[in-house]
């Protein structure tokens, strides 16, 4: 039972103590308490939430359906309503409250509908009592501030999709009761970690899906199987309470890492420094690993990481240094959301800038070196360049690689490029964007051209003077500053 134990004080007192700072409800997490002591206030009691709206129900109780006059953003809802039991929270009652950061459940509600907290995309901390049994379908999918959760030992079914693409939820206590799991009812959250007890019968397909899930304790009789397309497909580490035991580590930097025979995995960190030396040794930074440490400003990753998973710093919106060693190789939308990111480095050794590698970040400008032969889709899309050299070297230039970036007010486009995929511009430059095409018209209109590229005002190199009508352009004597030859009357 000791790697109970360890999971126990490894993922619920740090990702809710540290990374949450909910000190007063750690003791009650680790006891298998409901509360997640996220509605807690230690200088006074709050009063019940007033001014909800309600409904009458068959059985003669009451659920709760919407927000109605109440103003709260810390929601506290009331057991009893004009002298009945509240027992539900209706279907899409609280859908799309933004202002929403904080609910706390009465013992007396026992179900939430579907869609019942959906998009509360502020909703931070979720207490949901000690006599709820099902949560409805899409009941919290799309809550994307939601870090840590504990399902009560009273519930017994978690419906399909309850809490999909909730993308910040790290860590999750399944309560003893738990039955049935629906079908992608955690799809698209950041599990590194669930166990399974064993009162589940029942799991959906997809019900686990994440991409830096990496350990399941299983203690149901359900059978795991690791296949491709299964919630389990990337899972390293299988066991039970009585069979095998927890790999997960923690080291003195508050990251959380898996040993994978010759490799050491960064798969979480759950610390709040904003800077950051990743220790030499790790090999991998696992997918998403960082995403959502808004506190993060400064990383340094050593020469030992060789590779980088999908969406590994994505939403770190305070990050605005972090170099990229040599012989690395990074996943898609990596640093997604760093809308501090102004600049980073492409390492030398690469020959291709991957799939969504920079997408949607906030760069502002960026070295290409020669030497890359190709740029991947969506590569730079969503970003904030101003101007951009694409080098000789680069043969092809993937879909969507530099869409929607309204500051770009031009591009270099070197004589090379032979693929020009679909929409590789498309929305950038607030309108017309100026292409300084180092080859021919004859080579320009042999390209393999995608669609919707954009609307291109379009100039072909000319070294000297052209004799010919048309319009070209060529370097100043500083090999970089560019020059429109004037046009032939």
């Amino acid at each position: 039972m000791k790697h109970i134990s360890f999971l126990r004080a490894l993922i619920v007192s740090l990702v809710l103590c540290l990374l949450v700072n909910v000190f007063s409800a750690c003791e009650k997490v680790d006891n298998g308490s409901s509360s997640t002591g996220g509605v807690q206030n230690e200088e006074k009691v709050q009063l019940e939430s007033e001014g909800l709206e309600y409904k009458l129900l068959a059985d003669n109780t009451y659920q709760v359906v919407g927000l109605g006059d109440c103003l709260d953003s810390d929601l506290i809802i009331p057991s009893v309503w004009k002298g009945k039991p509240v027992s539900s929270v209706g279907e899409k009652a609280f859908y799309q409250r933004g202002r929403l950061r904080s609910v706390k459940l009465p013992d007396s509600i026992l179900a939430l509908e579907k869609k019942a907290f959906s998009n509360c995309r502020n909703l931070a901390a979720v207490d949901l009592g000690n006599g709820l049994e099902r949560i409805g379908e899409y009941a919290f999918s799309e809550c994307r501030s939601i870090k840590h959760l504990t399902i009560p030992d009273s519930v017994i079914t978690i419906e399909s999709n309850a809490f999909v693409s909730s993308n910040a939820l790290m860590y999750v206590r399944l309560g003893k009761s738990v039955k049935t799991i629906g079908e992608s009812a955690f799809h698209g959250t950041s599990l590194i970690t669930i166990t399974i007890p064993n009162s589940v019968v029942e799991i959906g397909g997809c019900a686990f899906v994440s991409q830096r899930l990496i350990e399941i304790c299983n203690d149901s009789s359900v059978e795991i199987i690791k296949k491709v397309g299964s919630y389990a497909e990337n899972v390293k580490n299988i066991y039970s309470s009585t069979q095998g035991a927890s790999k997960l580590s923690l080291d003195e930097n508050k990251c959380i890492i898996y040993p994978d025979e010759e490799n050491k995995i960064l798969v979480g960190y759950v610390g709040e420094k904003t800077e950051l030396s990743i220790p030499e040794g790790i090999t991998e930074i696992y997918a998403r690993a960082f995403t959502y440490c808004k506190g993060l400003a400064k990383v340094e990753i050593p020469k030992s990481v060789k590779s980088i998973g999908n969406d590994a710093f994505s939403n770190c919106t305070n990050l605005s240094s972090i170099v990229l060693p040599d012989h690395i190789n990074i996943g898609s939308g990596v640093f997604y959301g760093c809308e501090k990111l102004i600049e980073i480095n492409v390492p030398s050794s690469w020959t291709k800038i991957g799939d969504d590698a920079f997408n949607g970040m906030g760069l502002t400008s960026i070295l290409i070196p020669q030497g890359i032969t190709s740029i991947g889709s969506g590569a730079f899309a969503h970003t904030q360049l101003k101007s951009l050299v694409v080098p000789d070297s680069v043969t092809e230039i993937g879909r969507d690689a530099f869409r929607d970036c309204p500051d770009l007010e031009f591009v270099v486009l070197g004589s090379g490029v032979r693929k020009l995929g679909t929409q590789a511009f498309y929305g950038s430059s607030r309108g017309r964007l100026t292409v300084y095409y180092k080859g021919s018209e004859d080579m320009w209109d042999s390209m393999d051209k995608g669609t919707y590229l954009g609307f291109l005002d379009l100039y072909f190199y000319s070294e000297e003077q052209p004799t010919e009508e048309g319009r070209f352009w060529h370097y100043a004597e500083d090999g970089k500053t560019v020059l429109i030859w004037e046009e032939k009357e």
